[in-house]
């Protein structure tokens, strides 16, 4: 952005001063008056500079509208456009933006009600690429699929913004359930047989640190078996996680077995307390 010709004065005349100084030449431009040489000069090259610099912006401008209006989106441009969605607000005409001139900033942020997005690409039953762009929202404490106007609003949305000829799918589902069977190998010294702690500082701390794991995945991030055994060994009294077996579901297909990494479907994954069957033997009964 272009500084202006009193900012770019006061830069040169500072320059000008330090370099004098340099070679014992002492100047004060405080006393400069009105025609003083030096003052007129340093105003010249300023205004000069002001206006290279209005020409830079100017360029950058076009430059930057040339690359909107030809250049193909990526799928970070769609995933960015997703989460400035506002739900309730129309777009500038023939822009992919809105004007929030005269909005407050906390409304204009209540109107972003998709707060993670992802975009992949998928092929469909007949070989042909699409673009997947998953959303959600948030309930105060977690993630939650948009509502189903939401949802219709923020679709009508992309197809406004969206390049020509791309072929898109939005969707916004609830969270991919994980099941899980573990055996907990624990420290007697520090872990009830029931799981909690001795010290009654909690009373779960192995479903706490699942859920935890689960909950600080990346929107659409790889959840890993090694990383999860990497957390519950990380939690204290915990001597050996075994896991026997895990699955997730996918949508309305049901469950599949993980074996070593897999992304929800939906984009996060949560674990209920009826998926969730762990059996806890003390350390001392391996030995």
């Amino acid at each position: 952005m272009a500084r202006t010709i009193t900012e770019i004065q006061a830069d040169i005349t500072s320059t000008l001063v330090t370099e004098l100084a340099a070679i014992n030449i002492t100047i004060n431009p405080a006393t400069w008056s009105k025609a003083n040489l030096l003052r007129l000069i340093t105003y010249v090259v300023a205004v000069c500079q002001w206006s290279i610099e209005q020409l830079q912006d100017i360029h950058k401008a076009e430059v930057n509208e040339l690359i909107a209006t030809k250049k193909p989106h990526s799928l970070r441009w769609y995933a960015e456009k997703t989460r400035a969605f506002q739900l309730g607000r129309d777009l500038v005409p023939e822009q992919d933006y809105y004007d929030n001139t005269g909005y407050a900033e906390d409304v204009v942020e209540a109107s972003k009600v998709v707060k993670y997005a992802a975009v992949v690409r998928q092929k469909r039953l007949n070989g042909r690429i699409f673009l997947r762009i998953k959303a959600a929202a948030t309930n105060g404490t977690d993630l939650t699929k948009l509502l189903p106007e939401q949802l219709s609003a923020l679709t009508s949305y992309i197809d406004r913004i969206a390049d020509a000829g791309v072929d898109i799918e939005v969707d916004s589902q609830e969270a991919e359930q994980l099941r899980l069977n573990l055996t907990i190998y624990y420290n007697p010294l520090i872990l009830g047989a029931n799981g909690s702690r001795l010290d009654g500082t909690d009373p779960s701390p192995v479903p706490n640190a699942i859920r935890a794991y689960l909950q600080n995945l990346p929107f659409n991030g790889l959840f890993v078996l090694a990383h999860l055994v990497d957390a519950l060994q990380a939690v204290e009294g915990v001597e050996i996680p075994n896991l026997i077996s895990c699955s997730m579901s996918k949508g309305e297909l049901g469950f599949f077995s993980v074996d070593v990494e897999d992304v929800p479907d939906s984009g996060y994954l949560r674990i209920d307390d009826d998926d969730l069957v762990i059996q806890y033997l003390s350390h001392n009964q391996i030995i």
